[in-house]
């Protein structure tokens, strides 16, 4: 038990550099200069980095509370008014097997209860957002173990490879007016059917373990000859797995994720100043019983550049609660 508290607080102690980062590049220089072009709009609509599933690979139906505030400046000067964002959504989604332990699909459906308190007023949009759809494939799931006879210790690792697909179609309303205000992902859903690919890499050694997504939003023209930017997303996630007499699961994480968007455009041209990115760390935890799965997770950003500095994220948080089956 010791030492698993050791490498919890080490963990906690990530985090913390994490957090005084903030005004600090982590990524060498050539880095940014490839990103130079993205933009800002898609991190409202599907929660990017707020992950495709809870830690634990379980088969599930559930509910997710998602939370997130921005502030947008409205102006370019330091005294510009400000304007807080509160972006919150009820999700189901699920993660349902089609052939056992091969392929699988995953449904997320959203709706979004969205405000914006200006100086002297309160605007509000609520409604159903945009459907989600992937299905993975499982390419590797390689299991082993070893016998240390003078410890009398077994030890084992898992290695598991997903590959995935789906699509994101336009449930959400997509309001025209709003792509002239500050924040122009302040949308119930793109009004297009965007495509999605995804990566999900596991590595467990005994209770130690990283979860690592990657996936990309291929966005389309809506009816409007509005585009929002394709989006790339990445998570790293360490977890150590304690057991109870139960043998249920607490899983205490700490991870690092990533949102990169690409320009938005208005009848085939870019629109200028809507490029950003954000970088987050986040800290999280589950229950897994037979049954049931709760989990909370909180995301602070580490660095970001969203619409020229006049967008900042402030903070992401979610709670879950899945039926396992």
């Amino acid at each position: 038990m010791k030492d698993s508290l050791n490498k919890i607080i080490v963990l906690v102690l990530v985090l913390v550099a994490f957090q005084n980062a903030e005004a600090n590049n982590p990524f060498p220089k050539y880095y940014w200069e490839f990103l130079e072009e993205c933009d800002a709009c898609g991190c409202s609509n599907n929660g990017g980095s707020l992950g495709l599933g809870g830690i634990i690979d379980n088969n599930f139906v559930g509910v997710r509370y998602l939370h997130q505030k921005y502030q947008s400046k409205d102006g370019i000067f330091n005294n510009s008014p400000v304007i807080n964002e509160y972006f919150n959504t009820i999700q189901v989604w699920s993660r349902i097997p089609i052939i056992k332990e091969y392929l699988e699909a995953q449904v997320f459906v959203p709706i979004h209860f969205h405000s914006r308190e200006y100086v002297d007023r309160t605007t509000a949009i609520n409604g159903l957002g945009d459907v989600s759809f992937l299905i993975n494939y499982t390419v590797l799931n390689k299991k082993g173990g070893n016998y240390n006879e003078e410890k009398d210790k077994v030890s084992s690792h898992n290695h598991m490879l997903k590959l995935g697909a789906g699509l994101k179609l336009p449930a959400g309303t997509f309001d025209e007016a709003i792509d002239n205000s500050i924040n122009p992902s302040f949308q119930l859903g793109t009004g297009s059917v965007d495509y999605v690919t995804n990566l999900q890499y596991v590595y467990k050694y005994n209770n130690f373990g990283v979860t690592n997504y990657l996936n990309y939003f291929f966005k389309t023209e809506n009816s409007e000859k509005y585009r929002f930017g394709n989006q790339f997303n990445f998570n790293s996630t360490f977890f150590y797995v304690f057991k109870d007499s139960k043998e249920n699961n607490f899983v205490p994480s700490l991870g690092i994720s990533g949102e990169f968007y690409d320009a938005n455009e208005i009848l085939g041209i870019s629109i200028r100043n809507t490029q950003g990115h954000a970088l987050f760390s986040s800290l999280g935890a589950e229950y897994n019983s037979k049954k049931l799965t709760i989990g909370v997770l909180a995301m602070y950003p580490i660095q970001q550049e969203l619409a020229q500095g006049t967008i900042d994220v402030k903070y992401r948080s979610s709670v879950y609660l899945n039926y396992n089956f």
